[in-house]
């Protein structure tokens, strides 16, 4: 878009988790913030989210991103 202000924009970032322990995760999301992201969304396969393993699973993926 040309001559539009980038800094005002609201970029969200919406893939598969990026992978590595939390220092490569959160590396990662720095990049994504340098660049100009403002949030960072998981997707998730419905499949990989079950009821007897949907707590753990998510306690895990908040260790690395929160």
């Amino acid at each position: 878009m040309a001559g539009s202000d980038f800094a005002r924009m609201d970029i969200t970032i919406m893939r598969r988790e990026l992978r590595g322990e939390r220092a490569e995760v959160q590396a990662g999301l720095g990049q994504y913030a340098g660049a100009g992201a403002h949030r960072f969304v998981v997707m998730m396969l419905a499949a990989a989210l079950r009821p007897e393993n949907y707590q753990p699973e998510l306690r895990r993926l908040a260790s690395l991103y929160v």
